[in-house]
C-alpha cells in the first residue's frame, strides 16, 4: 500500500523529475545516463531467469541461477559482472532491466532456495533473485515497487485488431511520467478504482453461455479467450498496483 508522503523518499531534481533522464526521444525505449542518474540501492544478488517476455519458458541452458553485482538507478536495473563495472557506462543493456511499470513480490512458491523475490517486469517476462537475508530481499521488493509506482508513465491505449482473439494489453511507456508527486498519487488512486470496478463488471459476466430472449446461447470462442485474457491482466494489475 503506497501513501504520498512515500514519493518524497526518490531523489528528484529541482522540476520534480527523476535524475539523470534526458529528453524524451523514444518514450518505449530508454536508459537513464549512468553519470546523471541516482543509484537507489545495490549488492551482490543471484538472479535467475524464468519467463520470456513472449510468455516462453526461458530454455534450460539460460535457466541456471548467476550472480551479479546489482545497481538500481532511477528505473533501470543494472547486472554488472562484478562491483568494478557499477560506475562505468554498460557497452549493452542485455542485462538492464526496465522496472517502468515491473512488479517484485517474495516468491513465496519457490521452495528451492530462501530469500527469493519474483520480478516480473512490463512485457510479462520473469526472473527470480536471491538475497542473503530476509530483511535484504523487503528491501529490494519495496525499492523496486517504489521506484516503479513513482515513476511510470501511465498506460496508454492498445491498438484494436477485429481479428484477435487475444485482449490487447495496453502499451506501457519507458519514460519517467510527467506528473508532479502529487498527481502521480493521484492518479494511482483513480487508476485502482477504475481497474476494480472494471474487473467487477468482467467478473459478472458468463463466459460460458449468455442468455438472450430467453434462450440460452454459446458465447464465441473468441470472446471467452479475450474475456479470460483480459480478466487476468486487470487481476494481475490491481495486485501490482
Amino acid at each position: 500500500n503506497l501513501d504520498a508522503n512515500d514519493y518524497n523518499d526518490m531523489r528528484l531534481d529541482s522540476h520534480g523529475t527523476l535524475h539523470g533522464y534526458s529528453n524524451i526521444i523514444n518514450p518505449f525505449l530508454e536508459v537513464s545516463d549512468l553519470n546523471k542518474s541516482i543509484e537507489q540501492m545495490q549488492g551482490y544478488i543471484m538472479r535467475k531467469c524464468c519467463v520470456e517476455s513472449d510468455g516462453k519458458r526461458t530454455s534450460f541452458l539460460r535457466r541456471s541461477w548467476k550472480a551479479y553485482y546489482a545497481s538500481l538507478r532511477d528505473m533501470v536495473l543494472y547486472l554488472h559482472k562484478n562491483d568494478q563495472q557499477s560506475t562505468t557506462v554498460l557497452n549493452n543493456d542485455a542485462n538492464a532491466l526496465r522496472l517502468h511499470h515491473a512488479f517484485a513480490q517474495q516468491a513465496t512458491d519457490y521452495g528451492k532456495r530462501q530469500h527469493v523475490f519474483r520480478l516480473r517486469t512490463s512485457d510479462w517476462a520473469e526472473y527470480l533473485f536471491q538475497t542473503t537475508d530476509h530483511d535484504l530481499m523487503n528491501k529490494w521488493i519495496d525499492t523496486i515497487n517504489l521506484v516503479a509506482a513513482s515513476f511510470s508513465s501511465p498506460p496508454l491505449s492498445a491498438a484494436i485488431d477485429s481479428l484477435s482473439t487475444h485482449f490487447p494489453r495496453p502499451v506501457l511507456p519507458s519514460a519517467q511520467t510527467r506528473y508532479s508527486v502529487f498527481e502521480q498519487y493521484d492518479f494511482i488512486i483513480h487508476h485502482i478504482s477504475d481497474l476494480v470496478q472494471e474487473l467487477n463488471y468482467l467478473r459478472t459476466q458468463s463466459y460460458a453461455n449468455s442468455t438472450i430472449n430467453g434462450n440460452s446461447k454459446q458465447i464465441k470462442a473468441c470472446h471467452k479467450i479475450g474475456n479470460k485474457n483480459k480478466l487476468h491482466y486487470l487481476q494481475y494489475e490491481v495486485k501490482r498496483i
